[in-house]
């Protein structure tokens, strides 16, 4: 397992895809996630799933040579999805080693929950984990969909049919429980995060051809972007005010929070980006072939959105770095989920021409969290593990990984 693992995380990151500059970010991470893939790997729990504190141990014991250790909880869907995401982000496959057992076994974890929830409700399951109550208990519709739409292109016929009814089951939980205003609920501290991973998982099924209904899609990233979104995201935060001339709002931790707020927006940002880039061609070329004026006049107003998504993004992505602290790490400055998950989404949502100055301090930061076991964790903040060691290969993954030439014309470039 620890060959294949590390052969696996030395693809993913080849020297020979980086610059001499980029030798010693890369280094960093290979040392920390062959680890950190296996120490995820042996947590998978006997039906398939993970739960949020794998060998948890008691309090006060964090240093002895052999700790007593807390019940297991049960196994839990945000924690199965984001471990699953994870190993096929480190190169795993459905049905090739090391991890295609692992990932079909979580795989049928997931689908059974699906299959078991009510119809009409958003979330999945009353089990979930310490993070989700903050985040918002749906998430773990968001994440199932998010790895549903992963994995359908890689399910053989004896799965392809279960995924495609759960994924169909999914969205019409996430359309039928979306309100007026673009949300689905609330959150107990960073609702804006939860929020983005509903736009992430839409998004990730849209781009993988499932037919979403786009005024789904929408309507949750116009909510996102709006004063009152803002506004909610402060109350969910203790008191908040508008700061003087300049309009923004202050909370009690402006710090953390107003962070989580713009790595939430720019990851929704990135994802509608993203969409627009591959739906651009099409678009462009049906303007070309146009004769009818209101037809022109629409694929015109459908160009300027493409476009001004892009702006905005470009404006978010350049505002995000701006607020970096000093090092220039992107996170996560303390060990919580919510820390964990921003870091992941700013890291996901740079682009090629992202300060290699950002990449290289978080992983180092990343990196920082690892424990001689593998897994990211604090003693001080039990209950996350599984969730931030999950993230926290993602963003090592996507902070190193090879650049890619840019497809879009300059035209459409930052302004």
């Amino acid at each position: 397992m620890s060959r294949a693992v590390l052969c696996i995380v030395l693809m993913m990151l080849s020297p020979e895809w980086a610059s001499a500059a980029d030798a010693r970010s890369a280094g960093a991470a290979v040392r920390a996630l062959s680890p950190a893939v296996r120490w995820l790997a042996a947590a998978q729990r006997p039906d398939g799933g993970w739960n949020a504190a794998p060998r948890e141990t008691e309090p006060g014991h964090e240093q002895d040579d052999h700790p007593p250790l807390l019940p297991e909880a049960d196994s839990d869907v945000p924690d199965t999805c984001m471990a699953s995401l994870a190993l096929l982000r480190a190169g795993g496959s459905l049905y090739r080693p090391p991890f295609g057992d692992d990932l079909r076994r979580a795989l049928r974890f997931v689908l059974d929950a699906v299959d078991k929830s009510e119809p009409t409700a958003l979330f999945l399951s009353q089990t979930t984990m310490p993070l989700s109550p903050r985040l918002g208990n749906h998430i773990d519709t968001f994440l199932a969909l998010q790895l549903l739409a992963q994995v359908r292109g890689q399910c053989e016929s004896e799965l392809r049919e279960r995924v495609n009814g759960a994924i169909e089951k999914l969205l019409t939980k996430m359309k039928s429980n979306e309100k007026e205003d673009g949300t689905w609920g609330t959150a107990g501290n960073a609702p804006m995060l939860g929020h983005a991973l509903g736009v992430r998982a839409l998004e990730t099924a849209s781009r993988a051809g499932i037919d979403v209904d786009a005024n789904v899609i929408v309507k949750a990233e116009k909510w996102a972007m709006s004063t009152p979104a803002e506004k909610d995201e402060w109350k969910h935060n203790g008191t908040w005010r508008r700061q003087g001339a300049s309009g923004r709002f202050v909370g009690e931790n402006p710090a953390n929070y107003e962070y989580y707020l713009m790595a939430a927006r720019l990851q929704v940002l990135a994802q509608a980006d993203r969409t627009n880039e591959l739906e651009e061609p099409a678009v462009r070329k049906r303007f070309m072939a146009g004769k009818d004026p209101q037809e022109l006049a629409a694929v015109m107003r459908q160009l300027g959105s493409i476009q001004t998504t892009h702006k905005t993004f470009a404006r978010a992505e350049e505002d995000m770095l701006n607020a970096l602290p000093r090092s220039g790490a992107a996170g996560p400055e303390i060990f919580c989920g919510e820390d964990f998950l921003g870091t992941l989404f700013i890291i996901d949502s740079l682009d090629i021409d992202a300060p290699r100055r950002c990449l290289a301090a978080t992983t180092a930061k990343v990196a920082s969290w690892q424990t001689k076991e593998g897994k990211f964790d604090s003693p001080h903040f039990s209950g996350e593990t599984v969730f931030c060691t999950a993230a926290g290969i993602i963003t090592l993954l996507d902070a190193n990984k090879p650049a890619e030439p840019k497809t879009r014309p300059a035209a459409a470039g930052k302004h």
